[in-house]
Parts: structure tokens; sequence; C-alpha cells
């Protein structure tokens, strides 16, 4: 099973069908049941069904329609928070945010979460040096 890839380009425009960049659960070093597979995203109160903050998921051509980021410097935001980073991770659920991990499981992770070990679950080999992707 493919978790994340990206399309293959000739002078900037998509090669139909074409996916280079895989990476799949044989990637995940640190473990399935450690590592972030998707998480709600932030929208702060006043920019619901506005994009960047709440566009359309399937359009794989913005970066912030079908990517997140959350670690140092980039905590969960809360629903009052201001913008922060357009990428971040976020929900209205007071004081948490769910996610689904890579093993299928699904948690309520506390917004207030140290930004190191929220950046460890972000990430698939916690610092590891990631090698050539198939």
């Amino acid at each position: 099973m493919i978790i994340t890839a990206s399309p293959d380009l000739v002078d900037g425009v998509q090669l139909t069908g074409r996916w280079g960049h895989k990476v799949g659960y044989a990637h995940i070093s640190d473990g399935s049941s450690n590592t972030f597979l998707a998480g709600e995203t932030h929208i702060p109160r006043d920019k619901f069904n506005t994009t960047p903050f709440n566009g359309p998921i399937f359009n794989g051509l913005e970066l912030y329609g079908h990517s997140r980021v959350g670690g140092s410097g980039i905590p969960i935001l809360t629903q009052d928070d201001e913008p922060g980073a357009v990428l971040g991770f976020g929900s209205v659920h007071p004081g948490t945010c769910n996610f689904v991990n890579a093993d299928g499981s699904t948690h309520s992770i506390r917004a207030d979460i140290d930004t190191i070990v929220l950046a460890n679950l972000c990430n698939r080999c916690d610092g590891e040096v990631i090698g050539a992707i198939d």
C-alpha cells in the first residue's frame, strides 16, 4: 500500500498515471503505531469555507489542500488561535486534535503536546537519514 507519492512532471506538466517518490509502510522505520498518517487541520473561526484554510482536500495542485506539518515551532492550534501556519494541525475540539496513526488507530492528542514529541509523531523515521525512496 502506498501512503504518499508525488507526480512525475515534465516541464511542470504531470504525466498521466505516472507517480514517483512513493512512500509505503515499509518506509516507516519508527513503527506504524508511532507515526501519524493524517490529522485534523487548523481552521480559524472566521476562515470556514475559505481557501487556503478550509479548501478542497482533493486539490493536489495546492500543498495546503493535502499536507500538514507539526513540530518544533509549529504546535497544534485551537480554533481560537491566530491563523499561524497555514499547513498546521488544529481542531475545533477544546484542547485536543484528532489523528489517525499509520496502524489505523485513532487518537485525540492534547493541543499543548510538547512540539518535539509532536515532531517525532509526524516523522516516519524520527530524524534518521532517509535513503532513496522507491
